[in-house]
């Protein structure tokens, strides 16, 4: 029973211990969460001021001595809710130039995981927040750190805040906070001490307790590190016992985050377990069956009473630390324990407010954005954001799909590089003169494979007139500049067809009034009609074309009786001209194209030919009767002849039969013209008998 006794004091002695230390890391996780999230409410103000930050900067050449950091800083504070310290940090991670004198000289590169986050916002393009702390030694005051690289990345611009000079009611909590109700809640704790990673205490009371550890103390931190496991050194005679262990702080997100780890130094007096052992063992040596039952009871209301709550309470913070803000932290029946359980439960409920109130803003934000997402990755056009280094912050869907640079996130990348694939700004880019002249500019720009945008640059101004960033809409107009010039070469070879045909072409419509009137004419049709083309814009057909009565009004009809392929012929008066209109329709209602020739060399070619084959026809004629007539007279010169067979007869029946010879040859190209006629009524409707009517 004595051993039950002792372990129970020890088991209610190492309860008291965990809950302590529970507490420690619990309110510590949770002082760390209300800072961050009340810390990034500051962002705006940091980026804001590392924005002219790097703007002076670039406006110096990136020399950085030539930066009145004193004079930047009173100018920043005009506009931020604290005092401002600004910092520039070398590529080696040494703080080169400070506003806050103590921290010249700081050398990041001890610290190597933060020192790697510090390489890679160097080597970036964007802005990144950091939490608020007390620097990576916490022996500074609490301030509120941002980062910017440098557009050469030489340098980091670094701009703190410091959260003490904010009003109570915006202040930030420290760990140093929790030392007071932790002690009050736990009577075994008589001392808590926080060190940083490089062993240092931090949120001491520098009057009366050291500020940097003993060798012992620094070998036993190293060994805690090492190990991961804390280190318990007793001290019998003063009847203590000192715990050693790290403090996790839940954060992988900020650049700090590596730091961000401490150590506790927790001192416990031992004196009511030593005086519990104590008494077992005197209560054991007097009656040890009371002992053992005094032991057992003790050991059971100490648990029951004392370490079950604290259990109980810590348990509970460990839920909501985890995220459950609305779980109750169970009541505890000891005043003191319900002093925590009721404080804790206000901050919470307070913790809880802001965070709803964080939160509702959020979705807001969310929505807004979404809703401007969805508008804007509706439109044609692409749409960009960029900063004044021309980074892209944001692109929208038609962006993405004509960027040349592939399917790469185009976010944090130069526009021009993955735009069109240029190692420069583009030429005729109106970005740079917008950015320069505060307001819009619009500019085409012509790419090395031939592509044509038009882009139009619009700054974005804040209150104070400071251009925080850019917004592009680009237009790909490829298809239309090579419409436009294919446009301008088709007119071009129309004009020059229209003024250059040999062939009299007009445009005609009816009126209103149904009056049928000229659009306009080619040089060839005023030449055919003996006028000038502008006299003829607007005219009435038939004041131009006179001599047929009507000609517009036959014209359409033709047309809308489906007849436009017939030809219409007529000679007019006051020309003096036979004239030939070949009418076809147009993709207008009321209107028609027209053709114009001058036909009068052939008509009067058709009447030529006319009288050629008339005369032709006669002498054809005549023919046939002369070779009848000359039969006659032979017949009757033969017959004579051969009733009188002088000395002459055969010369004479020779010549009658060389007559004879070419009367048959006559009648054979009497024959062969009777076929011409054939061919000439058949193909050339060419018709004797209608000619002599004529005639």
């Amino acid at each position: 029973m004595y051993t039950v006794a002792i372990e129970n004091i020890e088991k209610t002695f190492y309860e008291s211990q965990q809950s302590a230390e529970k507490q420690i890391a619990g309110s510590s996780n949770l002082i760390d969460q209300c800072n961050r999230i009340h810390g990034a409410t500051f962002d705006s103000q940091l980026e804001k001021g590392l924005t002219e930050f790097q703007t002076i900067y670039i406006s110096s050449g990136g020399d950085p001595s030539a930066i009145d950091l004193f004079v930047l800083k009173e100018e920043m504070e005009q506009y931020t809710a604290a005092e401002v310290d600004l910092y520039i940090i070398n590529a080696e991670g040494v703080i080169e130039y400070a506003t806050y004198e103590d921290d010249i000289g700081i050398d990041f590169s001890i610290y190597p995981k933060f020192f790697e986050e510090f390489t890679k916002i160097r080597q970036g393009d964007v802005f990144v927040p950091d939490r608020s702390g007390n620097g990576v030694d916490k022996a500074q005051v609490m301030r509120k750190f941002a980062y910017l690289p440098t557009p050469d990345h030489q340098y980091v611009l670094e701009m703190s805040l410091n959260m003490e000079d904010l009003p109570d009611e915006q202040r930030f909590f420290t760990y140093g906070e929790i030392i007071p109700a932790i002690t009050d809640s736990h009577p075994v704790v008589t001392g808590i001490r926080f060190y940083t990673s490089s062993f240092t205490p931090f949120d001491v009371n520098t009057e009366v307790e050291e500020n940097n550890p003993d060798d012992a103390k620094s070998t036993i931190l190293r060994q805690v590190r090492e190990m991961g496991e804390p280190v318990i050194v007793s001290d019998p005679e003063n009847q203590s016992e000192t715990r050693y262990f790290v403090v996790d702080i839940a954060d992988n997100s900020s650049p700090i985050s590596s730091l961000l780890d401490f150590y506790a130094e927790v001192t416990y007096s031992t004196k009511a377990r030593d005086a519990a052992a104590f008494q077992a063992l005197v209560t054991y040596g007097i009656i040890l069956l009371l002992g053992l039952g005094i032991a057992a009871i003790s050991g059971i209301v100490i648990s029951r009473r004392i370490a079950r709550p604290v259990t109980d309470i810590v348990d509970d913070i460990d839920i909501i630390a985890s995220g459950d803000l609305d779980h109750t932290i169970r009541p505890a029946r000891i005043p003191e324990l319900s002093r925590i359980a009721d404080s804790t439960t206000i901050l919470v409920t307070e913790l809880k407010g802001k965070i709803v109130q964080i939160n509702q803003k959020n979705r807001e934000l969310v929505i807004s954005e979404g809703e401007k997402t969805l508008i804007l990755n509706a439109v044609t056009e692409s749409v960009f954001f960029l900063d004044t280094s021309f980074h892209i912050i944001w692109v929208n869907a038609a962006g993405r799909r004509n960027m040349s640079a592939g399917d790469i996130d185009p976010e944090g990348c130069i526009c021009y590089a993955v735009v069109h694939g240029e190692p420069s700004v583009c030429n005729n880019c109106p970005i740079p003169d917008a950015l320069e002249r505060h307001h819009p500019v619009q500019g085409t720009v012509e790419t090395v494979d031939g592509r044509i945008t038009e882009v139009i640059a619009s700054p974005v101004l804040d209150e104070s007139g400071f251009c925080t960033g850019i917004v592009v809409t680009a237009l790909d107009v490829s298809d239309r500049e090579a419409a436009i010039v294919a446009l301008r070469t088709s007119e071009g070879q129309y004009r020059d067809l229209f003024n250059g045909m040999k062939t009299g072409f007009a445009l005609i419509h009816e009126d209103d009034k149904g009056e049928i009137r000229f659009l306009t004419v080619n040089p060839a049709f005023a030449r055919i009609t003996e006028i000038r083309t502008e006299d003829a814009d607007n005219r009435v057909i038939d004041e131009i074309l006179p001599g047929r009565g009507d000609t517009g009004q036959e014209i359409l009809q033709r047309l809308r009786e489906n007849r436009s392929e017939e030809p219409m012929e007529f000679h007019s008066e006051r020309l003096n001209k036979d004239l030939r209109i070949i009418a076809f329709s147009t993709a207008k209602e009321n209107e028609a194209g027209v053709l114009l020739e001058d036909v009068t060399s052939m008509v009067e070619l058709r009447q030529q030919q006319r009288e050629t084959l008339e005369q032709i026809e006669q002498n054809l004629e005549h023919l046939a009767i002369l070779n009848d007539e000359i039969r006659n007279p032979l017949m009757v010169i033969l017959g004579y002849t051969e009733l009188d067979e002088g000395v002459y007869a055969d010369k004479i029946y020779q010549q009658i039969s060389t007559i004879n010879e070419l009367v048959r040859r006559l009648d054979q190209r009497w024959l062969e013209s009777e076929k011409v006629r054939e061919f000439l009524r058949k193909h050339h409707e060419w018709d004797p008998e209608q000619t002599d009517e004529k005639s």
